[in-house]
């Protein structure tokens, strides 16, 4: 029989002591040896041999198993600091001890302890623990994994505050209010520039306890502060002086640049004056005056590995010559050293870019234009204005704001904020009708001109509107990555015109340049069908519409090559497939029968089913042309095989022909009772689409 002495109680497991024993004992003799097994939730985590201390007694300790099952199931990662719940630390261990005798290994006794489970909230509320082991208790389970985020794990019996401290400044708090709940607190430690000098430290505080841990990093793996060096403060500013660049009598920033573990710059900060900082990324702000000094100086340095790094302070100066605008910048390039090299070097700005806007409208109508339109023909950022330079009016042009509205001046400038539109009205009819200019600037003060032109057509009643030529119906195997649908549009008196596709119906599909003569389809749902509306409108509002229905196939259709026959492919090995074939088409085959000058009658089948009979002489060596009489139609029911096909022949009267060219429907469909089960409904089924409208000898 096998006794326990004693066993560590729930609120041990996770204390900062050691060892956590199971003491047994068994009176059996010395010879004997136990088999501890320990599952946790039912799997099988460690196996523990174990001698006897004396004739009778042995100890089992749980620490190291406990703290594997702690450290590598339980404490998430993250990348930010914050605190996170770990819910799933409610874990069931159990434990079975077996004895056997040594020498022979026969089991003798085996027990099984009452199972308990790790620490989790229930427990959490009956367990007595002072000050110090309020947040202590998980100390040695601290890890650092290599992205320099420590995990920190402690619990929480009562509502409390817990804050983190870098040298006697809160930099994270967080208020738990969910009490008996056991946290990891994440901290990114390169994300708050902890280095190695710091002084870090947790607070925990509630109503009636608190508790004080200091944290050290420095054997931590995977992060090592000590890599980043604080080298001596220069000031910047004194370089950019020094050599003559323009001078900024306002504030200067002093703030602190920081690099990334490449050595490259991770991030900086300016006030609320425009400054530039361009390094490989070439990143740099707008600007709000002729000369912007840039980043005023560096206070200090984080400097990595001592590696030579570039820093570019950049000053920006508008000059303008010929519409051509600067920039002026400063290269600082620190060696090993630390000795600043500085190198000045300049490059030209470049404008916004503008296109022309042509509108087509029907005389004695107005014609408008929205801001969104025009800012649509702006490429850059920052448009605050809009001017109007050169005007060809044949009739009148009103610009619309906010404030009301007014006919349009090319000597006032428009603010875009206010902008609304510009409306055309007037008399006549030509190509073009009226040309303005339209310029628009940004808050560099940079600017660029284009043309609106207006085209007006006459108002006639008896104009047509557009033709529409395409296929009703197109086919794609689900497979494919792509399928496209091209209409034919003419006007007959060549007007303008423009065209928008939309779908009808189906699963959702993307849509691409529906605005033009070629719909681009791509990304499917699955096999089916789906169905697209063309719209052309021309310049008089007389529209046409067209619909196409696309049929996305399931499975591919193809007649044999070297047996007359038809094979469908791509099915499920031992599915079962309905499907009718209808010959409505007249039939060519080319015979492979031996000249012997005779004329002969033969008959035509399909799947063993004559579908037409022809006389013709042997040796004749022309195609044959089958004649059906109306439209035959094969209800066929078969067995995908183990290829995932169904073939079957077509014979000239018994003997196969070599390259049949058959014109005929295949429509996959599965077969469903009607509702009053008297006739067989045929429906397009999802799982089942396929088609073949006219097979060539490409096959």
């Amino acid at each position: 029989m096998i006794d326990i002495i004693s066993a560590p109680k729930p609120q041990e497991l996770f204390q900062n002591t050691a060892p956590l024993p199971i003491e047994i004992r068994s009176t059996l003799g010395a010879d004997h040896y136990f088999v501890a097994t320990i599952l946790v939730d039912s799997v099988e985590y460690d196996v523990q041999t174990v001698s006897k201390l004396d004739d009778y007694n042995a100890t089992i300790d749980l620490q190291n198993v406990i703290e594997s099952i702690f450290i590598q199931d339980y404490i998430p990662v993250s990348s930010s600091t914050e605190i996170v719940e770990l819910p799933n630390l409610i874990k069931q261990v159990n434990i079975i001890i077996k004895e056997y005798i040594r020498s022979s290994n026969t089991l003798v006794n085996t027990l099984e302890l009452d199972p308990f489970k790790v620490i989790n909230s229930e427990q959490l509320q009956n367990i007595n623990l002072d000050n110090s082991q309020f947040l202590s208790i998980y100390d040695k389970y601290i890890k650092v994994p290599v992205d320099g985020v420590l995990m920190l794990p402690f619990f929480a019996k009562t509502a409390c505050t817990l804050k983190l401290v870098k040298n006697d400044i809160v930099i994270f708090s967080q208020t738990l209010i969910d009490i008996y709940s056991i946290y990891a607190l994440n901290i990114n430690l390169k994300a708050l520039e902890i280095i190695e000098s710091d002084n870090v430290y947790v607070e925990l505080n509630s109503t009636n306890q608190s508790y004080h841990k200091s944290l050290d990093f420095t054997n931590q793996t995977g992060y090592t502060p000590s890599k980043l060096v604080v080298k001596n403060n220069f000031n910047a500013w004194e370089y950019f002086y020094t050599f003559g660049n323009p001078k900024d009598t306002g504030d200067l920033d002093h703030k602190t640049l920081k690099l990334s573990d490449s050595g490259q710059l991770l991030k900086y900060r300016v006030n609320s004056t425009p400054k530039y900082l361009l390094n490989s990324g070439h990143y740099h702000t707008s600007y709000s005056s002729v000369i912007n000094n840039v980043l005023s100086a560096l206070d200090v340095l984080y400097y990595k590995n001592n590696e030579a790094i570039n820093v570019v302070i950049q000053n920006k100066k508008r000059t303008e010559v010929k519409e051509r605008n600067h920039y002026y910048f400063t290269e600082f390039l620190l060696d090993d050293n630390h000795v600043v090299v500085v190198n000045n070097s300049n490059q030209f700005r470049v404008a916004p870019s503008l296109v022309n806007i042509n509108v087509s409208g029907l005389e004695n109508e107005a014609l408008e234009i929205t801001k969104a339109e025009i800012l649509a023909a702006y490429n850059g950022t920052g448009a605050i204005s809009i001017t109007f330079p050169v005007l060809h009016n044949k009739g009148t042009i009103n610009v619309h704001q906010t404030s009301g509205v007014s006919e349009v001046s090319n000597s006032t400038t428009y603010l875009l904020a206010d902008f609304e539109k510009i409306v055309l009205t007037g008399i006549g009819f030509g190509d073009p009708y009226t040309i303005l200019k339209f310029n628009i600037q940004n808050t560099e003060g940079l600017s660029n001109t284009a043309s609106i032109y207006f085209k007006i057509v006459d108002n006639n009643p008896s104009s047509l509107p557009p033709s529409i030529s395409m296929a009703d119906e197109v086919d794609v195997y689900v497979d494919a990555n792509s399928k496209t649908i091209t209409a034919v549009i003419t006007d007959t008196e060549g007007d303008g015109f423009s065209m928008i596709w939309t779908q009808n119906s189906g699963q959702p599909i993307t849509m691409s340049n529906t605005t033009t003569s070629t719909l681009l389809l791509t990304n499917w749902t699955g096999a089916g069908e789906y169905e697209f509306l063309l719209t052309v409108t021309d310049v008089r509002n007389k529209t046409s519409t067209k619909t196409v229905k696309l049929t996305v196939m399931e499975y591919k259709i193809n007649v044999a090559a070297n047996k007359g026959g038809l094979s469908v492919y791509g099915g499920q090995p031992g599915e079962t497939a309905k499907f009718k074939v209808e010959f409505g088409y007249d039939a060519i085959l080319i015979g492979d029968i031996s000249s012997t000058g005779e004329s002969e009658t033969r008959r035509i089948l399909f799947n063993g089913v004559e579908i037409g009979r022809v006389k013709y002489t042997m040796g004749e060596g022309s195609p044959i042309l089958i004649k059906t009489n109306g439209t035959l139609v094969f209800e066929i029911e078969d067995t995908f095989d183990s290829d995932g096909k169904i073939t079957k022949s077509l014979y000239n009267d018994g003997i196969e022909t070599s390259k049949p060219d058959v014109k005929f429907i295949l429509t996959g469909i599965i077969s469903v009772e009607s509702a009053t089960g008297s006739d067989t409904v045929w429906g397009n089924q999802p799982s089942m689409y396929f088609k073949f409208l006219y097979n060539t000898t490409a096959f």
